[in-house]
């Protein structure tokens, strides 16, 4: 018989990717690895918008040295709020990256909104402008990054 005075069962809570950003060795990995999968997904372009990527980061790091690890470090915060619904979703269906890969597209539009936004926002006429040379072929950018963002989610998550 239970009792109504029972206390609750508890649905066990969903990892949650801001708590990881708040562990400082955590933070610290993640850092390494999210900036490495920007740097191998950049490498790894080909034809010219490759090679407009490429010279876009490598313009952006020779104004100001350390660029990518920088901004990888602002948006950590916003990314993080950003996928966890999507990283929620993937975990209650059972397979984190199939939901990424069959949730692409709304995943990118909602990274890509927060890109956007700090980007319109900069003071900075330089970025500015070099995000708007790359941003027509960013979505088809992030969508391919997915598969791996979910696998270094599940990996720190899972």
């Amino acid at each position: 018989m239970v009792s109504w005075n029972a206390p609750e069962l508890e649905r066990p809570t969903m990892p949650r990717i801001g708590q990881l950003l708040e562990d400082p060795d955590a933070l610290e990995r993640i850092m390494d690895e999210a900036s490495r999968l920007i740097r191998d997904q950049v490498a790894a372009k080909g034809g010219w918008k490759g090679t407009a990527v490429r010279n876009g980061l490598r313009a952006m790091e020779s104004l100001h040295p350390g660029f990518l690890e920088g901004a990888t470090a602002r948006l950590m915060p916003m990314c993080a709020q950003c996928l966890q619904p999507h990283y929620d979703r993937g975990v209650e269906s059972g397979d984190v990256r199939a939901h990424f890969d069959a949730q692409g597209p709304e995943i990118a539009d909602d990274l890509l909104e927060i890109t956007d936004r700090l980007a319109g926002a900069s003071a900075r006429r330089w970025l500015r402008s070099t995000y708007g040379v790359l941003r027509p072929q960013a979505r088809e950018h992030v969508l391919e990054g997915l598969p791996v963002l979910a696998e270094l989610l599940h990996k720190h998550l899972g």
